[in-house]
């Protein structure tokens, strides 16, 4: 009461500020900014008391703000996107401030329109028509008020439908045959050409129209096959050969390798001839004659075989049974390993391919016989060696060397060989090879074969000590001696050793009679038994070598 008129005041915390006078119980408020909260005051006035609040009353209000769109080619505030194959489409856009929710609307220009309601900033709508043109607004809900339309509308469109019934921008042609492999080709136009297809093959194209937004079904397939490959070959002379096939080669029978010939292939089916494939020639003719010789002092091999034309190199593969290889491309094998069995393939080669000769066997050099041991049989002089077994050697050959220039040789297909010639006293340098049918290999061992037996002996009686003296000869080989003197029942003995050419037999017992004997020894045997002496011994402790008669005269008796 008593109120002449209202001044209304509408303020932001910002400081956003807008007013306005009136004399009845409302005025509205201009120029205030969306997306803000206003506190509002109402103040009632007089001419008695102007511009003193008489009356004062505060309330709140919230603007609502209108969905911004930009251009394409700058960051949008609104977006609209269609499921092609659903005809479904969603509408997307930035918060509005103030906004309690949001009314999306969409237009077609064929007079079909759909709408919905979120408080989310998207939405979805379903049963959009085929092909139509669309124009999308946005209008922001607020707690009092709802923003205006978005500034521009822009069109989106839904699904292309089927190919015949869509604004088409590009045509997309699949071509899949029976490997599962497709290829594409594009087309803006009714034609697409595919190239590359194999021969032979059943093909099955199908087309999809695309716009800037979607695409179609895809159409139905239609079967096509292509034609099969057809190989004519040409000879120097004129002449020429053909052969057709569905797959990637053909045989064509009585053709010569390293001849000169021209091949093109040419693809075809029921309907056309493809252009000839460029030239080509054939492939060298496979290496004949092949040879090997191994070279037994290095175990290398070499490799000879007659030229094929028209080969420009060649290349040498030997491979064991064992797994070890070795190349080359000229005609030397090196490093082969010793006992092995090789297959040697020789390859000719020129720019178009290469050909394999049949395989050759090579045996490599026997390995070199390991662990050779010699043994003195001491009871007959002879001498035993042995060895391991050597790979690749089918014999054996063991050669006792002397340092006279004496020479011995045992053969064997064993390994173990016997020498009963050697000589005694001398030594020898004992060579084992193993053997196959081409070469040989050597490890050696030396040896010191059996003494040789005394010579000259010599045995004489002391009589003063009822002991022989006996002598001999050196022997050859041996370091030292043993004498031994036995009677001939065998139940006296005596024995004496020496490293000189003497000693005496002591303890002979009387009246009998000694055979003497000597024996060489080294390290290991004794030579066989010398010559024997023999030597008598006396009847009583007195010198028994004679007896001295000693007669006395009696008177004038004669003697």
């Amino acid at each position: 009461p008593g109120a002449e008129y209202y001044t209304v005041v509408a303020e932001t915390e910002q400081g956003l500020m807008t007013s306005c006078n009136s004399t009845d119980t409302y005025c509205p408020l201009y120029d205030m900014k969306c997306g803000q909260m206003y506190n509002i005051t109402v103040t009632a006035n007089n001419h008695v008391c102007q511009g003193v609040s008489t009356s004062t009353k505060e309330g709140l209000i919230t603007t609502g703000e209108k969905i911004q769109k930009h251009s394409f080619s700058k960051e949008r505030t609104m977006f609209t996107n269609v499921a092609c194959q659903e005809n479904h489409g969603t509408v997307s856009w930035e918060a509005s401030w103030g906004a309690v929710g949001y009314v999306a609307h969409l237009a077609g220009r064929n007079g079909h329109s759909l709408s919905c309601y979120t408080s989310d900033t998207f939405c979805t709508v379903e049963g959009l028509h085929c092909g139509v043109i669309y124009h999308t607004s946005v209008i922001a809900v607020g707690e009092t008020l709802n923003s205006s339309n978005s500034d521009v509308s822009f069109s989106t469109r839904e699904s292309s439908c089927f190919v015949s019934q869509s604004k088409v921008e590009l045509y997309v042609a699949t071509a899949t045959y029976s490997m599962g492999v497709a290829e594409q080709c594009n087309s803006t136009g009714s034609t697409c050409q595919f190239a590359d297809l194999h021969c032979g093959e059943t093909y099955e194209f199908s087309v999809a129209a695309y716009n800037d937004m979607c695409y179609s079904e895809v159409s139905s397939t239609v079967e096509i096959q292509t034609g099969m490959r057809a190989t004519s070959l040409t000879m120097e002379d004129g002449r020429s050969k053909s052969c057709w096939s569905d797959s990637e080669h053909c045989g064509m029978p009585n053709i010569y390798c390293g001849q000169n010939y021209t091949v093109t292939v040419v693809a075809s089916n029921k309907k056309c001839d493809s252009d000839p494939s460029e030239p080509d020639t054939l492939l060298p003719c496979i290496p004949t004659d092949v040879y090997v010789t191994v070279d037994c002092s290095t175990n290398d091999a070499v490799v000879s075989w007659t030229t094929s034309d028209p080969a420009f190199s060649y290349k040498v593969t030997a491979e064991s049974t064992l797994g070890h290889m070795s190349l080359c491309e000229t005609s030397d094998l090196n490093w082969l390993q010793c006992g092995q069995i090789y297959n040697v393939i020789t390859v000719a080669s020129n720019e178009h391919g290469a050909d394999l000769s049949l395989s050759l066997s090579l045996r490599a050099v026997p390995c070199v016989p390991q662990q050779v041991e010699a043994r003195v049989v001491c009871q007959s002089g002879a001498v035993a060696v042995s060895w391991e077994p050597s790979k690749g050697a089918s014999s054996y050959t063991a050669v006792a060397q002397g340092s006279g220039g004496y020479e011995s040789v045992c053969n064997s297909n064993q390994t173990t060989c016997l020498f009963s010639d050697l000589m005694c006293g001398h030594n020898y340098t004992i060579t084992v090879s193993g053997l196959d049918d081409a070469c040989s290999s050597a490890e050696s061992d030396a040896v010191d074969i059996i003494p040789c037996k005394p010579t000259s002996v010599k045995a004489s009686l002391r009589c003063s000590s009822n002991a022989a003296a006996v002598t001999w000869e050196p022997a050859s080989g041996a370091l030292s001696y043993f004498a031994v003197g036995v009677t001939a029942d065998g139940v006296h003995l005596s024995e004496c050793n020496s490293t000189m050419t003497y000693c005496d037999l002591g303890g002979l017992q009387c009246g009998q009679t000694y055979s003497v004997s000597v024996f060489a020894l080294d390290e290991s045997c004794s030579s066989v038994e010398s010559d024997s002496a023999s030597v008598r011994t006396g009847t009583d402790s007195l010198d028994t070598t004679f007896t001295r008669l000693i007669l006395t005269r009696v008177g004038n008796t004669p003697l």
